[in-house]
């Protein structure tokens, strides 16, 4: 056999994919000069290449297991997601001397290679092996009687993305030696997101009192402390000058060199500080920039916060304005029929009902109709005496005026509408009677009305749920000529769901679900509050009044932009429902009654024009984060579980364009409520996806593992009107809160009795603008950075239902089983292992103290702080282990394996 053989060489990858494309339909090549902007701009024709370094022993028989980055691959592949079955236009692509075909990654797959490297069909010839799991491992193996000791083997195989032409080409080179092991020089990150100062000419230079300097643009601080902010050149022969504006908009430092001090930093101090910058380089060009700081004062690090007590309030109740309310409607409106008679009519003692003689016979006729009549002017009557009386609410305008609000049956012969009687529907209208005037109404079929018969449950299944929607319009009419909302159609259907549902609760006891629509407040906490239509296909948000939404093609049909299921979202009522449940019921009248245009802007800014005060702008973003954080807990009272339970219904659902025809042609995506982040540096910072990062108002939920009695997850903004908190269940549901941060670090501290559930704590990043401007606002995705800390160990699956905290849950993606980790021992025995080297650096040996333990049953992991794998070896029987050579610095997991049970350590590599 030869050494150091291969087969010829992957060089010509365009003609490869070129090949590969002409098995494809024309279609699909044009297809590859484009790219949807919902995920971000696509690479052409890019190749990476990474190798993993292979010693295995000659008797051999385990597979050495290849770990590659699932982030390295995503992005090299220009793709959202790396999922077989979402993926079938991603290609696995084998090469053999003078032969390339391309295998569909519908399915894993695995080759044969021969002792030239060449692909073989035969087992008997078969050299050595790897095998592809779909996802993003691969697992090499040999045919111990084909090899001897000190052989080398190389072997290829790629990863093509057909569409684009994107390439990434893993070799293994394998050697049989006298151990086992397996490293790579593939990164943590394959594409460095550009961070905020990339950008800057100078470095920005923050201090707190008299520790090492920092060169970012971010400070954490405890009150009391001393600040210094300031820039430094880049380069020798460059120099900056500028000047300091501090959160305020003061200006506290003129333009000049010297570095702005603080010297005992208060709470007040904290936010954004502006810096315009005059920058000379070397040749002697003046650059001006304007360059933002974040300042972050804590007086209480490390201690719980109570929202509770940081909550604001705020509260409307009609009868503040009319002590008196109003008297029982007396005065009926006129309706006619089409025959010239008087409508039919049943009255109540605020509601009424008309209809007209050609009614569909599914409603009855004679006393059963009449009784079915009845029967809903009673439900009107107590439900909305209830909304009134008990709620605060007003009555609609009809009643304000005197007159009995209505039902107005369409379809039956009335001469107000010439519709069918077998037309079904129904909604709040405005219609107007023969007495004068245009009056809001429910506009109803047939349909729903026949409900309201006494054997109607007998007779169908749909009863309870078109007699609620029957009050739904009616609280719509209610709402028709309140003052407030009048640019935020999202809020008339959220805020007349949660009003059912606030009654229901108060009334009955009853605290439901919410309706299925609401999911989307729950499974996609990236998109605003004030949103209509959810995400949209381009990757941008509908705005509060269905901007960039509508959208119609030449022969006037409309183009579906939104996404199946969460497009919905302006029916979710889970918003008002944390504001009923915090704040208080008597905030969503409030809302009503004086937030004229936007619901955030409103309760912030409050109503000038009446002289009603807002919240302010700290209250109103806390109250953002307040609720993204409880949306990371499910803390709503007593709608927690229904909140759990709607979820969980819809936890792993695929979304994509609605209906055809549709805007563009986005890929299915799968729905989970929490956010991945990967490594962006060697630093140890990571990144959220691109794709569902927040947009305005929205936020991110990223669960992470700890251990251990404390744990620190640090916070970097990318963009201005950022905060973050850690938040966590009990076991038994308790719910806990870190300090919120701006920046900088955020600390859980808990005793052994008020652990995490699954010893997973969530990192809440939320953006907390609330005044929705023009497009540019509702297009926007919002950048951060975290960093692990003190005893979080590593990011967890956004696949694993964590919100189930009552249960032991198992992270599949640890395959170590890191996850059942949480000290520094072994449990219950003396076999802890001890790190005996007190530098670590890529490369370099790391002493282990083992005791009595057999370095042979000792396995070694090494993982990133993603849990992605880099490195797995047994231990060598002088106790030490070996790093891989091209490690980058950062945060690691070491986990050691010995029968059957893991420890697990942090460790640092410089």
């Amino acid at each position: 056999m030869r050494k150091n053989s291969t087969y010829e060489s992957l060089t010509n990858y365009n003609a490869m994919t070129n090949k590969a494309f002409h098995l494809l339909p024309l279609r699909l090549l044009a297809g590859a000069l484009v790219f949807s902007s919902a995920l971000g701009t696509v690479a052409k024709n890019t190749k990476h290449t990474y190798t993993f370094t292979i010693t295995r022993t000659v008797n051999q028989t385990d597979e050495t297991v290849c770990q590659a980055h699932l982030n390295v691959l995503k992005q090299g592949l220009s793709l959202s997601a790396l999922n077989v079955g979402t993926n079938p236009k991603f290609y696995a692509v084998q090469g053999t001397t003078g032969n390339y075909y391309a295998t569909s990654m519908l399915s894993p797959w695995g080759h044969r290679f021969n002792a030239s490297g060449v692909v073989t069909s035969s087992q008997t010839r078969m050299v050595t092996y790897s095998r592809y799991d779909g996802a993003a491992t691969f697992y090499v193996g040999h045919n111990p009687e084909k090899v001897s000791e000190g052989e080398n083997y190389v072997i290829r195989q790629a990863l093509v993305n057909h569409e684009t032409a994107d390439t990434v080409v893993y070799v293994f080179s394998i050697t049989m030696g006298e151990k086992s092991s397996v490293s790579s020089d593939e990164p943590a990150y394959a594409v460095h997101r550009a961070d905020k100062v990339d950008s800057w000419y100078p470095l920005p230079f923050v201090q707190q009192n008299d520790q090492t300097p920092q060169n970012e643009n971010f400070i954490q601080v405890n009150a009391g402390d001393r600040i210094t902010l300031g820039l430094r050149p880049r380069h020798e022969g460059e120099s900056v000058k500028f000047n300091v504006r501090n959160p305020a908009g003061k200006t506290v430092k003129n333009t000049n060199d010297n570095d702005y001090v603080l010297t005992a930093a208060e709470p007040a101090d904290a936010g954004y500080y502006t810096m315009v910058s005059r920058y000379t380089d070397a040749d002697g060009h003046a650059h001006i920039q304007t360059l933002t700081f974040v300042v972050d004062v804590q007086t209480n690090q490390g201690e719980n916060y109570d929202w509770k007590e940081h909550t604001p309030y705020w509260s409307y109740d009609f009868r503040d304005e009319n002590p008196d309310g109003f008297p029982t409607p007396t005065k009926t409106h006129t309706f006619k029929q089409r025959n010239g008679k008087n409508a039919n009519q049943v009255n109540g003692d605020w509601w009424c009902v008309y209809w007209g003689d050609n009614l569909n016979s599914e409603c009855g006729s004679g006393e059963v109709l009449q009784k079915a009549m009845t029967n809903m002017m009673a439900k009107y009557d107590e439900d909305f005496a209830y909304i009134r009386n008990e709620m605060g609410w007003p009555p609609d305008i009809n009643a304000r005026k005197g007159y009995k609000s209505f039902v107005y049956v369409f379809g039956s012969g009335l001469a107000n509408d010439n519709t069918s009687p077998t037309e079904k529907g129904g909604y709040q209208s405005q219609t107007s009677p023969a007495d004068g005037g245009t009056w809001p109404c429910v506009w109803a079929s047939y349909y729903p009305v026949s409900r309201f018969r006494d054997d109607a449950d007998q007779k169908w299944n749909d009863g309870d749920y078109q007699r609620e929607a029957m009050i739904h319009e009616g609280i719509h009419a209610t709402f028709a000529d309140m003052e407030g909302v009048k640019q935020s159609a999202w809020f008339h259907e959220g805020g007349n769901v949660w009003l059912q549902m606030a009654m229901n609760s108060k009334r009955d006891g009853v605290y439901g679900s919410p309706g299925w629509l609401g999911v989307g407040n729950l499974i996609c906490p990236f998109m605003p509050i004030e949103c209509y239509s959810g995400w949209l296909q381009d990757g941008s948000f509908g705005g509060p009044s269905a901007e960039g939404v509508n959208m119609y093609n030449a022969n006037g049909q409309q183009v579906c932009t939104w996404r199946n299921l969460i497009g919905g979202v302006q029916y979710g009522e889970v918003f008002p429902l944390f504001l009923g449940e915090t704040v208080g019921q008597g905030s969503i009248p409030w809302i009503w009654r004086y937030c004229r245009t936007r619901v955030l802007e409103g309760i912030a800014l409050g109503n000038s024009k009446e002289k009603v005060e807002g919240i302010g702008d700290e209250a109103m973003r806390r109250l953002i984060l307040q609720y993204r954080a409880k949306l990371a807990t499910l803390d709503f009272g007593g709608f927690s579980n229904g909140c759990r339970n709607l979820l969980n219904n819809y936890f792993h659902s695929t979304v994509k364009a609605e209906w055809e025809p549709y805007w563009i042609d986005v890929a299915p995506f799968q729905l989970t409520p929490y956010q991945t982040c990967e490594p962006n540096d060697d630093k140890g910072w990571l990144a959220p996806d691109t794709i569902t990062n927040p947009g305005w108002s929205g936020g991110n939920i990223i669960p992470i593992h700890v251990q251990g009695n404390t744990c620190t997850v640090e916070f970097r903004p990318e963009d201005l009107n950022m905060n973050a908190q850690l938040c966590y269940r009990t076991k038994d549901g308790r719910c806990f809160y870190s300090q919120p941060v701006a920046c900088g670090k955020m600390v859980l501290n808990w005793a052994d009795a008020d652990r995490p559930a699954n010893m997973v704590v969530f990192c809440v990043v939320a953006n907390t603008d609330y005044i929705y401007v023009n497009d540019d606002t509702r297009k926007k995705h919002f950048d951060y950075r975290i960093r692990l800390g003190e005893n979080a160990l590593a990011v967890a699956s956004k696949d694993v239902r964590w919100y189930f905290y009552e249960q032991t849950l198992t992270d599949k993606e640890f395959e170590t089983g890191i996850e059942q980790v949480h000290s520094d021992s072994f449990a219950g025995n003396e076999e802890g292992i001890r790190i005996l080297s007190s530098v670590l650096h890529g490369g370099k040996q790391v002493q282990l103290d083992l005791g009595s333990i057999p370095p042979s049953e000792v396995t070694a992991h090494l993982i990133g702080v993603s849990g992605v794998a880099i490195d797995q070896q047994t231990v060598s029987s002088d106790g030490t282990i070996q790093l891989p050579q091209q490690l980058r610095r950062g945060l690691y997991i070491l986990a050691l394996k010995h029968n059957g049970k893991v420890q697990a350590k942090k460790v640092y590599v410089e």
